[in-house]
């Protein structure tokens, strides 16, 4: 099976789409019984509170920042109130409104016009209210399933609120789900449910539903078509189609419609592999916090479009969203880019290590809702992206029957993608992926040479990239690119995560634990990333880029060896060159004449009969050195053309040993002529 995967979105000029863009009147309160629903201060939305003054934020990496002692909050619980007016279109007269909050940290209520409509305590999960008019929310700081969450502790409404309007409860297209069959014998290379794309548009009718739904308690339609040689979505070819949903009444009447980006592939489990269209694709990833220097955890599009180009310019393919689902735009720059996700649950009780009074959650019956809620929020939002190819039921929280609970729904509900959870030792039934972190290098490799272990093996984390880090990391990447069942792994992390401040002097500087007064604290921990806070590259990135790289460039004996790492592209749009050293001056340079590589496979190059053979001949140089540079010949959507793929240099054997001459010579004197660039130093001609 595989699945078409849409990432569904409202047109920002769509007149049934309306979004909070003012400022919000705003009060904050350390105690939430003490927060009036009047106040003339004012906040954007979205923002995090303690970015504008309100209160300050807290690093704390495993303590949490309240006393541990569920179901309760302690009285202290910093709260703010938003108030704004939202004012209705004339034209949503009897139309459907529904109130969407894409994520609130970490807890609120919502009421409309005076009116309660909700309450929400998932952080970082989408949810709708059925209303509309003049919203007041009160978020507040701590809530007992707040023990669930990982986060820099700062409370906001992180992403765009929005209001949509629909023609009738029963009467629009709430969901889409879309499933693809590959018929490898049918003269079809595969087949899909729904497509518009290029010239050709494939008109789909609704079909009966059938015997077997898509999935338990599925109430709908299932449109049914067929699209022969289909352009199958990856890294390399983030292929894209337009699916566009149109609902009419008997009459044929216009009464909603849909469009979204779809892409097409699938990911299976073979013997100690990952497969992705057929291919055993190697994960070359960070883990990725949302940060931004000096908005928090509000994303702007820009620092996220920064992120997925730097990613894709260092040779990185794949990212880890640590520890939670991220903001719904970050899914579809990761489609449009082509970057492998991993999803991960909003679920971390790293701080219930250390208690003698409390058990891990997840081996209470009474946390086994809380738990699954967040994996079905975070399946139910994200299901239709396609590159997503893994889900992930959180970070370091321990293991027990509500893991068991939450991958037997996501496998129940969606069987076209893998199963990640490093807890519990990394290899327990709940996950398809052996996913250890920090593991040394020799265990990954007994690990994956193990015959009974089946399951490949993915790194979740690892060089963990504080101060001067990444040191060994070629060593893993030597093991991850010579052993079967090895498929790679993901860097911590990809940026540092630390808050621009100002110094009384006036200088900035990025902030961490402690220089906000905050306890507890994890001081600097929280800087670790591969970037700076402002997305300036560290030094490491170079070698991850090297490592990375999916040209490598060898030499042995007489020979220099092309391998073309890709899966899915060949080398037709690459330009290869060569630089010949010696003793540090360049000797000579120029292109390099290679066939093109299909994926997977190689070309030898005889050093006599390469272009920088007569150079290194007649070379006298102690030091020579061949550099060999792979770059893009046309413009892509992350890099211009010229941009360096892949390069490596490659020290070659001293050719030519120089011998003196010696003049032997009595009481002449010895002359120097000069032809040219010549000298010729002899002896004198006698008379």
């Amino acid at each position: 099976m595989a699945l078409a995967y849409a990432s569904a979105m409202f047109p920002p000029s769509s007149p049934s789409h309306k979004t909070w863009e003012d400022p919000s009147f705003f009060k904050w309160r350390k105690r939430e019984a003490h927060v009036p629903l009047r106040s003339q201060d004012t906040l954007e939305v979205p923002s995090n509170w303690q970015m504008h003054g309100f209160d300050r934020p807290i690093y704390a990496n495993m303590t949490y920042p309240f006393p541990l002692n569920p179901p309760f909050v302690p009285a202290d619980n910093p709260t703010g109130c938003y108030r704004t007016v939202f004012h209705i279109p004339k034209e949503w007269k009897g139309r459907r409104i529904l109130l969407h909050f894409e994520a609130v940290d970490s807890a609120f209520f919502a009421w409309v016009n005076g009116v309660p409509i909700g309450y929400r305590s998932g952080s970082l999960e989408a949810v709708w209210y059925s209303q509309g008019c003049a919203p007041t929310i009160k978020a507040t700081d701590y809530f007992f399933k707040a023990t669930l969450d990982d986060n820099f502790s700062l409370a906001d409404i992180e992403v765009e609120v929005e209001i949509d309007s629909h023609k009738h409860d029963r009467e629009h297209v709430p969901t889409l789900s879309i499933e693809a069959t590959l018929f490898d014998n049918s003269g079809l290379s595969n087949s899909i449910d729904a497509d518009l794309s290029y010239a050709n548009a494939v008109n789909l009718k609704p079909k009966p539903k059938p015997t077997r739904s898509p999935c338990r308690g599925f109430h709908g339609y299932v449109l049914g078509g067929k699209i022969e040689n289909p352009k199958l979505w990856s890294s390399e070819h983030p292929n894209l189609y337009t699916l566009v949903v149109l609902l009419k009444d008997a009459n044929g009447k216009l009464i909603d419609c849909e469009s979204c980006q779809v892409g097409i592939r699938n990911v299976v489990l073979a013997h100690k592999q990952m497969l992705v269209n057929g291919c055993p694709v190697i994960l070359r990833g960070v883990n990725r916090h949302e940060h931004h220097p000096r908005l928090g955890k509000t994303n702007l599009e820009a620092f996220m479009i920064e992120d997925v180009i730097l990613m894709k310019q260092n040779n990185i393919n794949a990212v880890r969203n640590s520890h939670y689902p991220q903001h719904p735009r970050w899914y579809e720059l990761c489609d449009i880019f082509g970057l492998y996700v991993i999803d991960e649950a909003n679920i971390e009780t790293h701080g219930f290590d250390d208690s003698s009074t409390f058990k891990h959650p997840t081996l209470e019956p009474i946390w086994a809702n809380a738990m699954l809620d967040r994996v079905v929020s975070m399946v139910e939002r994200d299901k239709n992206h396609a590159c997503i190819i893994v889900w992930s039921l959180g970070n370091v929280s321990s293991y027990g029957p509500n893991h068991a609970s939450m991958s037997g729904w996501i496998r129940e509900r969606d069987p076209t993608r893998l199963l990640h959870y490093e807890g519990g030792g990394s290899r327990t039934s709940s996950t398809d992926i052996v996913c250890p972190m920090y593991m040394r290098v020799w265990d990954i490799v007994k690990i994956a040479k193990d015959p009974s272990e089946t399951r490949p093996l993915i790194l979740c984390e690892y060089s963990h990239a504080m101060r001067n880090s990444n040191g060994n990391i070629d060593v893993y990447w030597m093991a991850i690119d010579n052993t079967f069942g090895l498929q790679g792994g993901l860097i911590w992390d990809w940026v540092d995560e630390g808050l621009l401040k100002e110094d009384s002097d006036g200088s900035k500087f990025w902030a961490y634990g402690g220089d906000f007064g905050d306890t507890p604290n994890d001081s600097n921990f929280c800087l670790n990333g591969i970037v700076w806070p402002d997305r300036t590259i560290h030094p490491a990135v170079h070698e991850v880029k090297y490592l990375h790289q999916p040209i490598k460039i060898s030499s042995a004996e007489n020979m220099v060896k092309i391998e073309n790492g890709h899966f899915f592209e060949t080398t037709e749009a690459l330009d290869f060159s060569w630089v010949l050293h010696g003793d540090g001056c360049i000797l000579g340079s120029g292109p390099l004449n290679v066939p093109t590589l299909a994926p997977q496979t190689s070309q030898l190059i005889n050093m006599e009969s390469s272009p920088w053979f007569a150079l290194w001949s007649a070379c006298a140089a102690k030091e020579v050195f061949l550099s060999v540079n792979v770059k893009q010949r046309h413009e892509t959507r992350w890099a211009k053309a010229g941009h360096l793929l892949a390069s490596a240099q490659l020290c070659l054997p001293q050719k030519n040993v120089f011998v003196p001459n010696v003049i032997a010579f009595s009481s002449s004197p010895l002359v120097c002529e000069r032809i040219g660039d010549s000298v010729t130093i002899c002896k004198a001609k006698e008379n």
